[in-house]
């Protein structure tokens, strides 16, 4: 792996980690492993308000973890990699 790319991945990482320090975001992705949801959706089952989840929302889809997609007045989340949840957890496991 060239250096930059090296960099590139840990950059990458890092934005990942950071993303994942909020058990609300946790929570987000929990979430997302059992279906798409919109953000008004998501507000019922977190118990946050619309500001608070589209923020998390946003840190999520920044680092790439999940998409999102505008359909009228909603916006559509979905994970990028199903399986994601999972997936950490055995990372974490392996540890």
């Amino acid at each position: 792996m060239l250096e930059t790319e090296k960099s590139d991945a840990l950059t990458r990482a890092l934005e990942i980690f950071q993303a994942l320090t909020e058990p609300m975001r946790i929570k987000i992705l929990q979430s997302l492993e059992e279906r798409d949801y919109c953000v008004c959706e998501l507000m019922g089952v977190l118990n946050l308000s619309q500001p608070a989840v589209s923020y998390h929302v946003g840190l999520l889809a920044d680092a790439g973890l999940i998409t999102t997609q505008k359909k009228g007045r909603k916006v559509i989340c979905k994970l990028r990699k199903k399986g994601l949840i999972t997936q950490l957890l055995k990372l974490v496991e392996s540890l």
